[in-house]
């Protein structure tokens, strides 16, 4: 079973959730540059 899960506040998540065998690796994603952010407009304008 594969479980992803995403928050933008990782300082309240649970003790238990991080411990060994349950979510085993954080990513993190910075936030995207100017550009980044035109990218992401227009994907979500296409049908606008």
């Amino acid at each position: 079973v594969i479980v992803m899960a995403a928050t933008n506040r990782p300082d309240v998540l649970d003790p238990a959730l991080l411990r060994p065998g349950r979510f085993d690796r954080q990513v993190v994603v910075g936030l995207p540059d100017i550009r980044g952010r035109e990218q992401i407009l227009k994907v979500h304008m296409r049908k606008v």
